[in-house]
This record gives structure tokens, sequence and C-alpha cells, in this order.
């Protein structure tokens, strides 16, 4: 399972290092589309979530698309089914909580 934000962002990766020849970018686009893929499409809220994500950690240095990422995780309940925005994963990633869910508990 994967977003269509990784799908884009891969496609551009793709193009960038093939410097114009298409051809990988749009094999990897076949590839995803098959059925035995599973492409997530991001919603307008998980938008907004995201980016409050990334306003609400300017320390990180995390791309939209992974917050986009972090957020369908959150809803789709892939990661630990902990309190809202709580994800952690080794010791590269720390804990990223988003100011959102703590004005929701308070």
């Amino acid at each position: 399972m994967t977003t269509n934000a990784v799908v884009v962002e891969t496609y551009s990766l793709l193009l960038v290092r093939s410097r114009g020849d298409r051809r990988s970018a749009l094999a990897f686009l076949d590839m995803v589309s098959d059925d035995a893929y599973h492409v997530e499409r991001v919603r307008k809220r998980d938008d907004e979530r995201a980016i409050a994500l990334l306003r609400a950690h300017e320390d990180k240095s995390y791309s939209l698309c992974d917050a986009l990422s972090f957020v369908v995780m959150e809803r789709l309940r892939i990661m630990k089914d902990t309190a809202p925005w709580d994800w952690t994963r080794s010791s590269t990633m720390t804990t990223i909580r988003c100011a959102e869910s703590d004005s929701r508990r308070r």
C-alpha cells in the first residue's frame, strides 16, 4: 500500500534521475496501476492535517509527502494504535505529536 502522493514523488524522482528519459518513470506508473498494488488517495482532510503537522514541527525535516504518509497511516490505523500522532520508529524517528491532537485533549 502506498499513497498517490508517494506515487507522484517517486515518478518525479525517476524522471529527474533519468534526465528526461521517461521510460522508467512510466514503467513505474504501469507497475503501481496493477491490481496487485493499492494506492490510497490522499483526502482534503489529510492535506490539512499534514500541513498542520509540518507547522507544529518546524524543527523537523520531513517532507510534505512524509507528513501525508504519517496522516494516512494514522487514518487507516496502520500505525501503532496509540494517541493521535504518537508514532515511534526505531532510533531514526522521534515521536511525533501534532499540536492539533494536543488541543483536542484540552
